[in-house]
């Protein structure tokens, strides 16, 4: 009995402990895995508080008239696929003929003889003769033919052809790739830049008022003999100037914005976005994410490395495919027909009758001499594989050092993105003190107008900053696969076919 209640104990102990270690793994796995630096960055993309830039990026990945080029060429190359796997089916073929001729015989008259060949004379003694006359035959042909011919041994030079094909494919796809990544960078760059001229104008508009209130009150001087007429003239001078300035601004913008809706997709006769006046700040303290992270891509390969790897294959197909060129190449044809026929019944006694026809051939092409185009195309894919080789090492080595340096400027310019945001803050509590100080009239306007104008200054660096830094964030995150702007869905769809 003791030994009964000892066991059941050890399997009650037992249990317990298998349920507190059941419970325990489950709350391990509940709980959310820990943001890691990348997650981070992921978080504070400009586009999550800009909703008009959301916007563009979206429309961009699909409208923009170079992914439109990219997805045409990838369509192409699909094309070129198809074409490079054709030589390497069979190939058949059917064809058919009917003729219908009228042969017609003129005869000229001519001696008559008898049996043992002596010519037959008339009562006068001339010899008789057979009346010319003429006759026709009507011969009609009726004949059709099919036939099958197979690629043999090529040497392999036709499956070759077909795999560098499926490789031109492949690096159009990454160019589709490749081309939505710097597309999206650029867009977010010229938002920026957008924000930035926007602001210009208004600062200009600003400036413009200033300058015509300190105008008009020249002109009252002027009038009341306080200053010459020509300083209050000089003003009227620099105005017109300055509204000459703000004129090419205005220019420059709308230059901008026709670049941004050819960047976009956007209609180059829309009415431009309303831009905000500030750059949204980081919303998140990054000291602590940004030294951890990696001035390496991890498993990723970026597109234009990918590509050059496969354009170093495709080379190295070329090479072995013109080394084919004076080798013999085997081919294996089927062939039948047949054919009714009405024979010419004056030359070829007889009725219609048919021909039937099954025949199988072996094919043989052999190139012997090709004025050496043959060793100078071999030569030419040699020139090339060693320059794509090349090519491929430096931007191996352009793409390690951009990563590096990236991190690098993400780690230094967020300390001095921090100054231009204390720098903002220092110079907006300023404006806030010394306003109510001119309020009541503790102050003159012109300090409250300077301390604006010094905030003012601050926002523009401030954005400049915050833009610089966003754009780091947004390399970063580009050069490793992990731009959430881009579509990786969709990265390789193709355009519809247009209908007929």
């Amino acid at each position: 009995m003791k030994l009964i209640l000892k066991l059941n104990r050890l399997l009650f102990t037992l249990g317990a402990m298998v349920l507190v270690w059941i419970a325990a793994v489950v709350g391990r796995a509940a709980e959310p895995a820990p943001l890691t630096g990348e997650d981070v960055l992921l978080e504070v993309l400009p586009e999550k508080s800009l909703p008009d830039l959301q916007a563009a990026l979206e429309r961009a990945m699909g409208q923009s008239s170079r992914v439109i080029a990219s997805l045409l060429d990838l369509d192409q190359a699909r094309v070129g696929e198809k074409q490079a796997r054709a030589p390497m089916l069979p190939y058949a073929s059917l064809s058919g003929s009917l003729g219908v001729a009228q042969n017609k015989y003129d005869y000229d008259s001519y001696p008559i003889k008898d049996a043992n060949g002596v010519t037959v004379v008339d009562a006068n003694g001339n010899p008789k003769m057979e009346p010319a006359r003429s006759s026709s035959a009507l011969v009609q042909d009726l004949s059709y033919n099919a036939g099958l011919n197979q690629p043999i041994y090529y040497w392999g030079a036709l499956k070759k052809g077909y795999q560098s094909a499926q490789l031109q494919k492949a690096i159009a796809s990454r160019n589709v790739e490749e081309i939505r990544r710097t597309l999206a960078i650029e867009i977010r760059r010229a938002y920026f830049s957008l924000i930035s001229t926007v602001n210009g104008l208004d600062s200009e508009k600003a400036t413009l008022a200033k300058m015509e209130e300190e105008r008009d009150y020249l002109k009252k001087q002027a009038e009341g003999g306080f200053v010459t007429q020509s300083i209050a003239d000089s003003a009227d001078v620099r105005i017109k100037d300055y509204k000459l300035q703000m004129e090419r601004s205005r220019n420059g913008f709308d230059a901008q914005w026709l670049s941004f809706c050819e960047l976009t997709g956007l209609d180059r006769k829309s009415q431009p976005l309303v831009f905000p006046k500030e750059i949204p700040a980081v919303s998140k303290d990054l000291n602590p994410v940004l030294p951890g992270l990696a001035s390496h891509s991890g498993q990723y390969i970026p597109a234009n490395l990918a590509n050059a790897d496969d354009s170093i294959r495709v080379e190295r197909l070329n090479y072995e495919i013109a080394s084919t060129r004076l080798r013999p190449r085997f081919g294996l044809g089927l062939n039948a027909s047949r054919g009714y026929h009405t024979p010419d019944t004056v030359v070829v006694f007889g009725g219609p009758y048919v021909v039937t026809n099954f025949g199988v051939s072996t094919t043989v092409n052999w190139a012997i001499f090709d004025g050496f185009s043959t060793q100078a195309a071999k030569q030419s894919s040699l020139i090339r594989l060693r320059q794509q080789q090349r090519a491929r090492d430096q931007a191996q080595n352009d793409y390690e050092e951009t990563l590096k340096n990236n991190v690098t400027n993400l780690r230094m310019n967020w300390q001095t993105l921090q100054r231009s945001e204390e720098a903002l803050t220092g110079a907006r509590d300023s404006v806030a003190i010394i306003q109510k100080d001119f309020e009541t009239g503790m102050v003159e306007k012109q300090k409250w107008d300077a301390a604006k104008t010094i905030a003012d200054n601050s926002l523009m660096a401030a954005n400049n900053a915050r833009a610089d830094y966003y754009l780091q964030i947004i390399t970063y995150l580009s050069l490793r696969g992990k731009d959430p702007a881009v579509n990786l869905v969709v990265r390789t769809q193709s355009l519809d076919a247009p209908k007929k």
